[in-house]
């Protein structure tokens, strides 16, 4: 209902303004700081090392005026993995026993953001925008232990996919009346991809038509 409303109030904005639509072309990449990896529920593991992940993309916007449009994403991450370790705390009555849980996917983003544009300066725009995502997370897990008593489930294959909201800023400077730069900062919910959220610094290439 929400992800509807959004789109629905973004179409009557597009509606009600009387300018020639664009087309633009965007191509660049993505650094991605992944946190709060969930790889097993109700364990709390004794360390995670949460990855980091740059990834190209290529966006679309079809921009009804200066001051709104809609952008079309897609980002493909390839090979994130994030390790936990679990298991007892070292001490006098108990051994340590780890376990090291490895939790790797490909994560495939599709995300449509209704932009609205504010001109700071002749050649310098501000751009900010709700966004909904489809996160297709395709992994694998698996385990191993410094303990050759304890016997783990083999590796086992995990595919989640699902919608998620997010947001995303913008500054686009145009470099002449068909080429500019952007650089962006996003907040993405990933949690197909194990409960995962993201911090994601942006930039690129546009090419207006």
């Amino acid at each position: 209902m929400r992800t509807r409303s959004i789109l629905s109030l973004s179409l009557a904005l597009a509606a009600s303004a009387g300018a020639t639509p664009t087309i633009q072309v965007e191509l660049g990449a993505s650094h991605f700081w992944l946190r709060n990896t969930h790889g097993e529920d109700n364990v709390d593991p004794l360390r995670v090392d949460e990855p980091t992940k740059t990834a190209p993309f290529v966006a679309a916007t079809y921009a009804f005026n200066q001051r709104f449009g809609l952008r079309l994403s897609y980002h493909y991450l390839d090979n994130v993995e994030t390790a936990a370790e679990f298991g007892h705390p070292p001490g006098e009555v108990v051994p340590q026993v780890v376990v090291l849980g490895r939790f790797r996917d490909d994560v495939h983003v599709v995300s449509l953001a209704p932009e609205f544009n504010w001109n700071l300066t002749p050649r310098l725009k501000f751009a900010i925008a709700p966004q909904v995502n489809w996160v297709a997370s395709r992994g694998v897990v698996s385990y191993a232990t410094n303990d050759p008593s304890v016997l783990l489930v083999g590796p086992r294959e995990r595919d989640a996919d699902g919608f998620t909201l997010a947001g995303s800023t913008r500054l686009i400077w145009a470099l002449g009346e068909r080429a500019a730069v952007s650089l962006g900062y996003h907040y993405i919910d990933f949690d197909p991809s194990f409960g995962r959220t993201a911090q994601v610094l942006s930039g690129g290439l546009l090419w207006t038509f």
